[in-house]
């Protein structure tokens, strides 16, 4: 870019001037940054890449700490492939998916990952998960309940209340 000055007196002065850039070149992301949110996002959820960035000394464009939200807009803007689609991939299965090959409810599903019997990983900030595929191995409804245990408490619980006659054990 060309400026041209005219002083008093009549002296005249030409700067040359770099062309300013564009909002969009001037916040554009670090590509180092780029590659290493390409990187943690086949490990981690956004929230800890937002951290682990932070932790690291990066800033978004616009010179600011990273968030969840910012880590996901960087990554769809730069085309990266989001963390649902990198674990998909791998053969982790949907709630839907895993409770189909289970034969039980979502609900199952979501208390077996609450008590670790079964793996999941974290896709999200919302408490969304993808599932590994148990194999034949997979846990069993009321496994840890048997008949017998369930008859007995119930017959137990009737006698204190009165209605089991002590004749009929």
């Amino acid at each position: 870019m060309r400026l041209d000055g005219r002083f008093r007196g009549g002296m005249s002065k030409t700067l040359m001037l770099p062309r300013p850039l564009s909002y969009c070149e001037s916040h554009k992301q670090n590509p180092a940054m780029v590659a290493e949110i390409d990187r943690l996002l086949d490990d981690y959820n956004y929230a800890d890449v937002a951290r682990i960035l932070n932790e690291n000394g990066f800033k978004t464009g616009d010179g600011l700490p990273l968030t969840s939200p910012a880590v996901g807009y960087i990554r769809k803007a730069y085309g990266l492939k989001s963390r649902f689609d990198r674990l998909h991939e791998r053969g982790m299965l949907t709630v839907i998916e895993i409770a189909r090959r289970c034969g039980v409810s979502t609900n199952t599903i979501s208390d077996w990952r609450r008590k670790s019997r079964i793996r999941a990983q974290a896709i999200n900030d919302r408490n969304q998960f993808l599932f590994e595929d148990p194999g034949p191995n997979r846990p069993k409804k009321h496994a840890r309940r048997t008949s017998g245990n369930r008859l007995h408490g119930h017959l137990r619980h009737a006698k204190f209340a009165g209605l089991r006659d002590d004749k009929n054990p």
